[in-house]
């Protein structure tokens, strides 16, 4: 879109006129922001609207970014982070390393690493606007397998393939955190990294090439489709959808988010201690 010559004009949520606003438009994070419907006339604009960063509400057309947002899922007595990544983004990786080394030093507490990507069939795929195909063709982001599915991630097929790898160690093995860790060391290599954890190559090459990893990866990215979330990192700290910005602003990043909301878990007095690996922006 050109933003070149768009007028801002900036709402406070806790006003009468915010709140009208939330009502209309269903805002459920913040910061929110819209459009007004002669949004059409920029140049763009079906590349924007086929690919669901602008949502048309109302009057309105609502830009899909990542704010906090409350959710309604079940209660666990177990504190639990969900982590949404893209494997090959070089800010997802980070988080996924620091997150893993917390486990080291804090306990009592559950992480699950999702992804971020679209999975279309043939038909699905056909149907999609020709603006929205030349996108993902001209960035080279999909892959059609032999199961006539397109399988796309911002990064490619290749970031597609270690999504996959991660997903598969995670169904076989019960230390993938420490795959995952030798995933990122070894520069993303599959191969190497399967050797050096000792896995069944037979075992987790049959899972990244079949319908096996595939659908693991088909099912896992419904996840974050069913969250609207679509950046890398993103986390959810309970019922509580955090984006990076977020996350990062807080004393001790994420970590002192998990400490603060739950700080009787053992090993947060030494949460100091722990490698953070920096990840300043997002995907």
């Amino acid at each position: 879109l050109d933003f070149a010559n768009v007028e801002t004009h900036y709402v406070d949520v806790n006003t009468p006129e915010g709140q009208e606003f939330v009502n209309e438009l269903s805002i459920t994070s913040l910061p929110a922001a819209f459009f007004a419907s002669d949004v059409q006339d920029a140049g763009n604009f079906t590349l924007y609207s086929d690919n669901y960063w602008i949502i048309p509400i109302s009057d309105y057309y609502l830009l899909n970014i990542q704010g906090t947002k409350s959710l309604v899922r079940d209660e666990t007595n177990t504190p639990t982070i969900d982590l949404f990544v893209m494997s090959e983004c070089p800010y997802g990786k980070p988080a996924q390393q620091t997150m893993i080394n917390a486990m080291d030093t804090i306990s009592g507490f559950y992480l699950n690493i999702h992804y971020i990507g679209n999975v279309y069939t043939a038909a699905q795929w056909n149907a999609l606007s020709d603006d929205y195909k030349n996108y993902y063709q001209s960035y080279g982001m999909c892959e059609q397998k032999n199961d006539t599915k397109y399988y796309c991630s911002l990064h490619g097929p290749e970031e597609v393939e270690n999504d996959i790898a991660q997903l598969c160690a995670m169904k076989y093995y019960n230390n993938w955190t420490d795959f995952i860790t030798a995933h990122i060391n070894n520069d993303m290599n599959i191969s190497k990294t399967i050797q050096n954890m000792g896995y069944n190559e037979t075992l987790m090459n049959e899972c990244i090439n079949s319908e096996i990893g595939w659908n693991l990866y088909a099912e896992d990215i419904l996840v974050a489709d069913e969250l609207s979330v679509s950046s890398s990192p993103t986390y959810v700290f309970d019922n509580v959808i955090i984006g990076t910005s977020s996350a990062l602003s807080l004393t001790n990043g994420p970590l002192g988010l998990l400490c603060s909301l739950h700080n009787a878990l053992s090993g947060c007095e030494n949460i100091d201690s722990i490698q953070v690996a920096q990840a300043t922006g997002s995907c």
